[in-house]
């Protein structure tokens, strides 16, 4: 199957705080991974959990990856959003089910990943593209609405990143994606976007901006950091030219109410009330 635009996932959130997620990079369609109290790819350590409880299916494509949840003949039985399954009898799960295994309750959540690259060389290409291809994902050169990381080999200023922290996307290194392509067993989350292997360094000239040391954490307040604030643009010639489009984008995207080409006060209103940016 050629690589996706985007790679979807499905975590389960169990009750000790661990995270299991599926499908493991390089699995194929419809492959199976068991869920019991010993010797499973999930394990739950209940005792009322059965040795061989349940069994999780991928099934679909990529874009489209359905988690199916079968109950093996469990001695205390599976529920969905409290609905006892019946053995052998596929049940579908979405975002947000709880499903309860003996006396445990752990959370299905799905993630939708879409990767986007900035500041590569056309060299640079080999450096992520093994992992892509094992991940089974294609990143674009283009921002998307799809897009949730942003891979660079270095911090440096251009509009991506300025898009990044508008979206408060984690902004990662092609390590990043090498150790989400690594993992080997289901009971794992993905790699710490915090994590200093992973933080791509800061070019020379970015540091001279002062931009800060965890510029390329997601942080959601960036979404809110011109709220209720209105702004007004001072063009060049003509004066008459309208605020930039993606200038206008991004303060939007963190709350400006309003970006409107300069008046000179008393020219009729609604550009020099808001010179308040």
């Amino acid at each position: 199957m050629p690589p996706q635009p985007t790679l979807q996932l499905w975590q389960l959130l169990l009750p000790s705080g661990e995270v299991a997620t599926l499908p493991l990079p390089g699995s194929v369609e419809g492959e199976k991974y068991t869920l019991g109290r010993k010797d499973c790819h999930v394990t739950l350590p209940d005792k009322a959990v059965s040795k061989k409880h349940a069994t999780l299916q991928l099934t679909g494509m990529q874009q489209q990856l359905q988690l199916l949840l079968v109950d093996e003949g469990s001695r205390f039985g599976t529920t969905v959003n409290g609905q006892r399954l019946s053995e052998g009898v596929a049940r579908e799960l979405t975002d947000g089910d709880e499903v309860g295994v003996g006396t445990s309750v752990f959370r299905v959540r799905r993630l939708v990943l879409g990767f986007c690259t900035s500041g590569f060389r056309p060299s640079d290409n080999d450096e992520i593209a093994d992992a892509c291809k094992r991940l089974g994902v294609r990143p674009t050169r283009e921002w998307t609405n799809a897009t949730t990381h942003l891979l660079m080999p270095s911090i440096k200023m251009t509009p991506k990143l300025v898009l990044a922290l508008a979206h408060a996307c984690p902004i990662v290194s092609p390590a990043w994606l090498r150790l989400c392509a690594a993992r080997s067993v289901v009971m794992s989350a993905l790699p710490d976007e915090k994590a200093a292997e992973v933080t791509p360094p800061m070019e020379k000239y970015a540091a001279n901006m002062e931009l800060p040391a965890d510029v390329h954490h997601a942080k959601p307040e960036r979404k809110a950091l011109f709220a209720g604030r209105r702004f007004a643009w001072l063009p060049g010639v003509p004066a008459s030219s309208p605020p930039p489009r993606e200038t206008t984008k991004l303060l939007k995207l963190m709350g400006a109410l309003s970006v409107v080409p300069w008046e000179e006060p008393g020219g009729g209103g609604g550009g020099g009330g808001g010179g308040e940016g």
